[in-house]
């Protein structure tokens, strides 16, 4: 089956762990950079002779807003929902691995105001995991944006050995 033409201009929505990230304001970028190491002969000088892939660094950085006590929970590493759903505690979490908590993020562009419901449109990211960098400024100028990063691991465990991501429909 032919992938058909991507969205050119647009918002997306993000799903990470069945959880529905809400709004952003500021973008959504996809960052994938194959990672090669240049090859040299003596006889050729700094001339690069060949260049050898050595892996791949997927990111993906949302900025959301509007959010959500649950919202929150889901992208801050170490955090839980305590007592009541209004609440949430942030631990500091050391030596812990974030593939241990790596889950799937799916990208949906937007059909207008909705997510698109085609889903050869929609990335899927196998392993991921946020990582919070929050920077909210109190004012009365600028709107509340909470930025996060998602690390994106190979998937070993799901029968996509190797996979980092996909684009369309998924079986």
């Amino acid at each position: 089956m032919a992938l058909g033409k991507l969205p050119n201009v647009g918002p997306a929505e993000l799903t990470w762990n069945s959880v529905i990230l809400g709004e952003t304001f500021g973008g959504v970028n996809f960052r994938h950079t194959q990672e090669t190491v240049e090859v040299f002969y003596d006889k050729y000088g700094r001339t690069v002779v060949d260049a050898i892939t050595v892996g791949s660094v997927v990111t993906i950085e949302a900025k959301l807003t509007d959010t959500t006590v649950a919202q929150l929970n889901a992208v801050l590493y170490g955090s839980s929902v305590e007592v009541t759903p209004d609440h949430l505690l942030v631990s500091n979490s050391v030596g812990e691995s974030l593939f241990d908590d790596a889950q799937e993020l799916i990208i949906k562009p937007m059909d207008g105001i909705i997510p698109t419901t085609d889903t050869t449109k929609h990335i899927h990211v196998f392993k991921c995991t946020p990582v919070a960098n929050l920077d909210v400024v109190f004012d009365n100028e600028n709107q509340k944006i909470y930025l996060v990063e998602f690390k994106v691991f190979p998937d070993d465990t799901t029968g996509n050995v190797g996979a980092l991501w996909s684009l369309g429909a998924t079986s």
